[in-house]
């Protein structure tokens, strides 16, 4: 069974560009356009391996984004979901990103192989191996 992958991204092109590099690295992508999308997801689909949420999105950002996540997991006593921010703005507050509760963080524009070694950190299940996150030998 393939992880799944949420993306929240206002950007459409990033939304797609993100979307293909995952489904090549072998995960089901689910994506929202906006935080409260994203909320309406986590709270009917539960189970997801990880959450990539842009910090600037237009009204509730992904900072207030995950830390709503984070409330609704505490309240619902389920597994913490670690959460990739993604952001083009190089100097964020570490300190807000840190306390909303995300997980990892990538800058934009970003390489597909630093996505795949966050990915491989985060999602990577020996139980239920993801062959196409890790390194290609030879």
């Amino acid at each position: 069974m393939q992880a799944r992958i949420l993306v929240v991204e206002d950007n459409p092109s990033h939304r797609a560009l993100l979307k293909e590099i995952c489904e090549s690295f072998d995960f089901e992508v689910d994506l929202r356009e906006n935080a409260e999308e994203a909320l309406d997801a986590v709270m009917m689909f539960n189970q997801y391996a990880v959450i990539i949420v842009d910090v600037g999105l237009p009204g509730m950002s992904g900072l207030e984004c995950a830390a709503s996540v984070r409330t609704f997991e505490q309240r619902k006593n389920i597994t913490r979901t670690p959460i990739i921010a993604l952001s083009a703005i190089d100097e964020l507050n570490m300190t807000a990103v840190s306390s909303s509760g995300i997980d990892d963080f990538i800058a934009k524009p970003f390489d597909p192989e630093r996505l795949r070694k966050v990915l491989l950190c985060w999602a990577y299940r020996p139980q239920n191996p993801n062959l196409k996150l890790l390194p290609k030998s030879g």
